[in-house]
């Protein structure tokens, strides 16, 4: 993953907040999507995550965030889940991002069909990268999962990454559910199609683990 320098902007009140929001979702759903560590011994699995974007016209303000998610397999398919209190923005954004995503009202959810993933053997181990679908805010969106995993007698554990566009996630117009309420969707100061605004791309990195 390729990561520019950055530098840490002092943000105002309103202005870090609304960089923030974007990446509640993303990074908890991104964390979600790729479950991995080692699995609970009652059965139970799940893992961390951290997420990663960039504000402003160069891109010099960070927008940080960490969580933990749940993982099981719910028949053909892998779930990942991510709820409200379990997604932690940086900066004093965690109010910002909670209201843009309506966090409190829904989970950041990611799906994997199994048969996508190259499932381990016991002490072995396998790279490859799945198509999901990540459900976070106000919409859905295919996503593309790079990951390694390492096969344990009982789970699968594991270390994953992915991005995804936090403008398909944002306010939708009251009129037109297709259309952002603001601008092109962008997380910016005030809410408003006004800079800074975070870029498009965010970026999820998670490790955990899920039962067989």
């Amino acid at each position: 993953m390729n990561m520019e320098p950055s530098v840490n902007v002092p943000a105002l009140p309103g202005k870090r907040s609304a960089l923030r929001r974007v990446f509640t979702t993303a990074v908890a759903a991104g964390a979600l999507m790729l479950g991995v560590a080692s699995a609970h011994a009652d059965g139970d699995s799940g893992g961390t995550f951290n997420i990663e974007a960039k504000a402003g016209p160069m891109g010099a303000i960070k927008v940080e965030g960490d969580g933990k998610f749940s993982a099981k397999f719910e028949g053909d398919k892998l779930v990942l889940t991510v709820k409200q209190p379990q997604l932690h923005m940086k900066d004093k954004r965690q109010d910002h991002t909670e209201k843009n995503f309506n966090l409190k009202n829904s989970d950041v959810v990611i799906t994997v069909d199994k048969g996508k993933l190259k499932l381990p053997e016991n002490g072995k181990k396998t790279e490859g990268s799945a198509p999901g679908q990540l459900k976070l805010g106000s919409g859905t969106q295919p996503i593309t999962i790079n990951y390694t995993a390492t096969g344990a007698e009982k789970s699968y554990s594991f270390e994953a990454s992915f991005t995804f566009d936090h403008r398909k996630h944002t306010p939708r117009d009251e009129k037109d559910n297709k259309k952002p309420k603001h601008g092109d969707g962008s997380i910016c100061f005030m809410d408003l199609s006004v800079g800074p605004c975070v870029k498009e791309m965010v970026t999820i990195k998670a490790k955990g683990s899920v039962a067989k």
